[in-house]
């Protein structure tokens, strides 16, 4: 049973015949849902801001990376690779900030770098310093494949994508 005050709010509960009673101090909020007991508060966004959809939110966050994929011509251990190569290679003293640095399936690794120039160098010096042991290749973009159905013969269809769809480039 619960019995409201201006100032307080009393519950009681009935456990195995015994009568408890909580007193809490009642607090009206506009905006929010104040609860009682172990249940966490929740607060609405101010109204004066407006909402971000998911793909705004997830699109500030995205940064674009520059891959490098580096092979090893005898040994298909990648441990192995990146050995090679942090012993060989120092990106501090060439300026290059590496983002990443992982081991990938049959003996492959993959740098990440954040402009185009830091991987073509990065690449280069790889070449130069760990040609005999290592092949560095950059991994090439395919073109996306789509299948569109029940399109009417009067429409270009290329065309149409081309114009909804600027940032490709195209």
């Amino acid at each position: 049973m619960i019995n409201r005050n201006d100032s307080t709010l009393q519950i009681h509960t009935h456990t195995h015949g015994l009568t408890h009673t909580h007193t809490h101090a009642a607090t009206s909020t506009i905006g929010a849902v104040e609860t009682s007991v172990g249940i966490p508060h929740r607060h609405l966004p101010p109204s004066g801001e407006a909402k971000k959809l998911y793909s705004e939110a997830i699109h500030s966050r995205t940064d674009k990376r520059f891959k490098l994929l580096i092979k090893s011509k005898s040994n298909p251990t990648t441990e192995a690779i990146k050995t090679v190569v942090k012993t060989n290679i120092n990106p501090t003293a060439m300026k290059v900030g590496v983002k990443s640095f992982k081991s990938l399936k049959y003996g492959r690794a993959l740098t990440e770098t954040g402009t185009s120039e830091e991987a073509t160098l990065l690449g280069s010096s790889i070449r130069d310093k760990c040609g005999n042991d290592l092949e560095v290749t950059a991994p090439k973009l395919r073109n996306p494949r789509m299948v569109i159905h029940n399109v009417t013969q009067d429409i270009n269809v290329e065309e149409t994508i081309m114009t909804q769809n600027p940032e490709l480039g195209l």
